[in-house]
């Protein structure tokens, strides 16, 4: 039996045309178009064709970094002293 695997082949996103456009560098696109990625659940390739066609802004793309490394801090766990406010007193 033969099996057959399609595949569409596609033309890859203008990683240059994107730099220029956004005025960006190549390795803050890569961080860029990865965040989006995360944060959509698409591929970063998909990531990088809503920049090109400017569905996701340079504004927005740096938020979702942003948001992604905000955290949320515990509260700190406050402990009970079990010591007295008073010194102690030696009989």
């Amino acid at each position: 039996m033969i099996q057959v695997n399609k595949r569409m082949i596609t033309n890859p996103p203008d990683i240059d045309g994107i730099t220029q456009m956004l005025g960006i560098g190549r390795l803050e696109l890569v961080g860029l178009a990865a965040s989006v990625a995360r944060k959509r659940g698409i591929k970063p390739t998909e990531a990088l064709w809503m920049l090109q066609r400017g569905e996701v802004t340079l504004e927005q793309a740096k938020e979702e970094v942003i948001q992604r490394f905000r955290q949320k801090l515990p509260e700190p766990e406050v402990k009970e002293d079990d010591t007295s406010a008073q010194p102690e007193q030696t009989v």
